[in-house]
């Protein structure tokens, strides 16, 4: 009788020890099933620096606009109290025949961005004058790489501040004129 009882804890042992073992292996395929089955999303080195690079770009156009409180159309802003190297001044002061910006913005845009930075700037506004076509200007003209990102800004200009030498003259009549300023950047 001594040796059937024996079997039995042995065979007790051997199923805690099969329990045990099962136990173990439904764990690690359950840890295993969730670590493969979920999606873990990280930021190549590459991609970062692109988001870094974009968000200095909105910087640059936000703190080189001026932020304009009155709205109304028919008092001109006083183009004496805007700072030479504003956006605006940038676009009022720009001539048709040589669209060149002014050495103050550009001394400021060079002043934010590092010198391994390179910069294109584009204009973009709608001609209502001419079947509301969409006109464009290269203000500094530079060729992007295919990594380069860019940013804008939409500046909204008087009539009154539009000068017949302006590239935007005769695109709008009485009402006020939507300029969008993209910058293109990129690492060199």
């Amino acid at each position: 009788m001594r040796q059937s009882q024996r079997f039995r804890r042995d065979e007790k042992a051997q199923a805690f020890t099969l329990e045990g073992i099962t136990a173990a292996l439904l764990i690690l395929i359950v840890t295993y099933t969730l670590f493969e089955s979920s999606v873990v999303v990280s930021p190549i080195w590459s991609e970062y620096g692109d988001i870094q690079l974009k968000q200095l770009g909105y910087d640059i156009l936000r703190s080189l606009d001026v932020h304009r409180t009155n709205m109304n159309l028919s008092a001109c802003p006083d183009t004496q109290n805007v700072t030479r190297n504003s956006l605006q001044y940038m676009l009022i002061q720009l001539n048709a025949s040589n669209p060149q910006p002014n050495r103050d913005f550009l001394n400021a845009l060079d002043a934010m961005l590092d010198p391994s930075i390179k910069k294109r700037v584009e204009v973009y506004w709608v001609n209502m004058s001419n079947n509301n076509t969409i006109e464009s200007l290269t203000i500094i003209n530079n060729t992007p790489i295919p990594d380069a990102v860019g940013v804008s800004r939409s500046i909204v200009l008087y009539p009154c501040e539009i000068t017949p030498t302006s590239p935007f003259y005769g695109s709008v009549n009485d009402t006020a004129l939507v300029v969008e300023v993209r910058m293109i950047l990129w690492y060199v």
